[in-house]
This record gives structure tokens, C-alpha cells and sequence, in this order.
């Protein structure tokens, strides 16, 4: 039927018999049919499109903040150095040792040069994160210089333990989701690095090895630092509206923190000792030792496991002990005892906690014997850098008080999974 006939005959009653007419009828509803099919799969694409760049965000902002500071800042983005190295394989995307100290010489240039716009980024954005805190008593040329370094650090951990060596902090339950030198990984890894050399060539320097880590990561489904979030407009946005209504002075501990303890086997949603914590918590809690209660654990145990440790703990308490959502606050992200206690200090921190109120952690016998060895604070300093807590002290056979510090509030890429 060609477009004129089919057009006279859609407007004029006349033309079509009965059949033409149901015929065109039928035409016209798989037309639309076509259609509706084609928007809806336009709708999934571009939702999921936006479902990973929202995932990917967080992680950027977690591991490398200084990096989405400069790109809201298009002033201070377009001074940035532009890239300059061919990349042929993985390993040319590590910042080597020659590129970082040549990459070093030029960000301190372009300081120099544009120091009171940077200073602006450097006082009213990277500083009052806290995301450097480790770093806040350089002076800014030295600050800008920092954060440089630890993003170049960073970036290459990611690429060389998930790309090139496999070697990780905490391999059992933080490595990759194949053998590092196993074909099926190495056509994965070399598929990706052809999207990335097929797209649109990168403006600044940072921007390929950035994109490199990002995919490596993907591949292996390694978005456990993005998951959840946004936290406070989520899982804890009851509680964290709770904080500022609750005199704390009415009570011994501003806080009640649970370590998560993660099953040995796979399908197991919570532990015999997650358990157990929660019962401890769930007992002071209605004693009125604290008004909240920070559950605290990530997707760890067993290796690539569906469950998160502190989720299961949040259900756990208002489930079995019917403890208000309102009243938990919820880290899952935490994967050892030493971020325990580091994102328990940045939920007491950056909720309006009382810090000069003590927090009491409670926990089975086995962990705490672990914390109160003295080999526990040389972890601490060797992997954080720094004591994740103060005045840490043994009340008893269960329980520890301590202060948060604002050391806390660092974000270390060389932990990508909980920076």
C-alpha cells in the first residue's frame, strides 16, 4: 500500500471495505504495539545508564573526592594538565613513578599561577569534608599537592591488585572475580579498554586511568562502596532526623556500636555471634544506656556474599527485639574491626553526635580479646594510619568506650571497597 493510498484511505470512511478496514485496524495496532516496545527498552537503557553513572559517582566522590570537586568547578578543571601518554596496554595507565613526579611539578604550577581560585576549592569545599583530614595542617599549595598524590595512589592500587597482580590489602574477601591471568579475564579487561580507547579522547590527565579503575572494577561487580547510598536520605534518614531531638545528657553512651560478625557459610544471612551482638545491644538499649544504636558491617563474609552484615542486623534488631528504626543507624560498608570503628566515628561526627560523649562498643568475647591485644592498635596505625578512636577503654568482659576523632573522616582509596 503505498503513503499516499494508505493516507486517503485513513481519511476517507469511503474507500476501505469491511476487511481493509480490520486489516488497516490490526496494521495500525502493531504499529503502536512496535512503538510503546521501542520506548519502554529506550526507558530500561537510559535507566540504566543512569543507575550506573549514580553507583560510579559515589564510588568517585568516596575514593578520589578531589576529583569530584575539580569537575563541579569547570574554572579550575580547565586548568588542569592535559593528558600526554599513549596507552597501548593496562599497564600504561599506572601514573609510573617519572609521570607522577612530572604530573607533581605541573599541579604546583598551576597553583602557583591560579592560587586564589584553587584556594577557594581548597578552603570551602576539600577541607570542610574532611576527606583529607590526615592532611589538614599543610598549608594549601602543600594540601593540593596531597590529594594529587593520594588520587595518583589510588588509582594505581585499583588497576594493578583488580587488573595486573592481584595483590590486595585483604585478598579473601576483597580480589577479583577470576584469576588475574586467566584468559576469560584478560579478553573481559581487553574489551574494556577498547570501549575506552573507541570513546571520546580524555580532556585532563586523570581522566583515562580514572575510567580504567572504574572498569575493572565493574567487571568484577565491585560497587560495595556505592551501595545503599545515599545513606542518609535512605536507610538512616529516620535516625539521622532522630539526633537532633534527643537530649543525650538523659544518657551514659551517645551510641551503642555492633560490629557485624559474617557467616561461614553462603546463604546464611546472619551469624550465631551477629546474633549475639544484637542481644547485647538490644539489652542496653532498653536499659536507656544509649538512645542509638550503629550497626556496623559490609558485604564480606564468605567471599562476594549477597548479604550485608549490618543490613541483617538492622532487621534483625526490629524484627526480633523490636528496637524503632528511628533509633538504628546503619554502616554497611565497614569490612574489619579497624573501619568499625572508623565509620562508627564518622556517623557520631557527621550526624551532630555530642563528641565529647563517649560511644560504647559491644561485641563477643573472642573480638573483643582481639581489640584489647595491643597488636590491634599497630594494625590500626599500619593499615588507617592513624587511631580510629581516643581514650579507647575495656569496661568489662563485652564493652568498650571510646571518643571519635576526626582522623576518622579520611577517605583511603587503598581500601576501595570502604575508602
Amino acid at each position: 500500500m503505498g503513503r499516499r493510498y494508505l493516507s486517503n484511505a485513513m481519511s476517507s470512511k469511503g474507500i476501505l471495505n469491511t476487511p481493509q478496514r480490520h486489516i488497516l485496524k490490526n496494521f495500525r495496532s502493531k504499529i503502536y504495539f512496535v512503538a510503546q516496545l521501542y520506548c519502554w527498552l529506550c526507558t530500561v537503557e537510559v535507566s540504566a545508564q543512569k543507575t550506573l553513572i549514580r553507583s560510579e559517582k559515589f564510588i568517585i566522590e568516596k575514593n578520589f573526592f578531589i576529583v569530584s570537586a575539580v569537575e563541579k568547578d569547570v574554572g579550575i578543571c580547565v586548568l588542569l594538565p592535559k593528558p600526554t601518554l599513549q596507552h597501548n596496554n593496562l599497564a600504561d595507565y599506572l601514573f609510573s613513578l617519572q609521570y607522577c613526579a612530572k604530573l607533581d611539578s605541573q599541579l604546583l604550577v598551576t597553583y602557583d599561577l591560579n592560587k586564589e581560585i584553587i584556594d577557594q576549592l581548597l578552603d570551602n569545599v576539600i577541607r570542610p569534608s574532611g576527606n583529607y583530614n590526615v592532611y589538614r595542617q599543610l598549608p594549601n599549595r602543600a594540601l593540593w599537592q596531597s590529594c594529587w598524590r593520594h588520587y595518583f595512589n589510588g588509582v594505581n592500587y585499583i588497576i594493578s591488585g583488580y587488573g595486573l597482580t592481584g595483590r590486595l590489602r585483604y585478598p579473601s574477601i576483597d580480589s577479583a572475580n577470576y584469576p588475574i591471568g586467566s584468559k576469560n579475564y584478560q579478553l573481559k579487561i581487553s574489551g574494556m579498554l577498547a570501549e575506552i580507547t573507541n570513546a571520546n579522547a580524555p580532556k585532563y590527565f586523570y581522566e583515562g586511568p580514572l575510567e580504567v579503575a572504574l572498569g575493572l572494577l565493574r567487571i568484577n561487580g565491585r560497587d560495595e562502596a556505592a551501595r545503599f547510598e545515599p545513606l542518609d536520605k535512605k536507610e538512616n534518614r529516620a535516625a539521622k532526623m532522630q539526633v537532633s531531638r534527643i537530649g543525650f545528657s538523659n544518657f551514659a553512651f551517645s551510641a551503642l556500636v555492633i560490629p557485624g560478625e559474617g557467616p561461614d557459610k553462603y546463604g546464611e544471612r546472619l551469624s550465631d555471634g551477629g546474633k549475639a551482638r544484637c542481644g547485647l545491644a538490644a539489652e542496653w538499649y532498653f536499659k536507656k544506656k544509649a538512645p542509638f544504636i550503629i550497626v556496623s558491617g559490609g558485604y564480606c563474609h564468605p567471599f562476594k556474599t549477597r548479604y550485608c552484615e549490618a543490613f541483617e542486623m538492622k532487621r534483625y534488631l526490629m524484627k526480633v527485639f523490636g528496637i524503632p528504626e528511628k533509633a538504628i543507624i546503619m554502616d554497611p560498608h565497614a569490612r574489619h574491626t579497624t573501619t568499625n570503628f572508623r565509620n562508627a566515628c564518622r556517623y557520631l561526627l557527621n550526624y551532630g553526635f555530642p563528641v565529647s560523649k563517649a560511644a560504647l562498643l559491644l561485641t563477643t568475647k573472642d573480638q573483643a580479646d582481639y581489640i584489647a591485644d595491643p597488636k590491634f592498635e599497630l594494625r590500626n596505625k599500619r593499615e588507617l594510619g592513624y587511631l580510629p578512636y581516643r581514650e579507647l577503654k575495656r569496661l568489662s568482659e563485652n564493652e568498650f568506650s571510646f571518643y571519635p576523632v576526626v582522623d576518622a573522616l579520611f577517605r583511603d582509596p587503598l581500601d576501595p571497597l570502604d575508602p
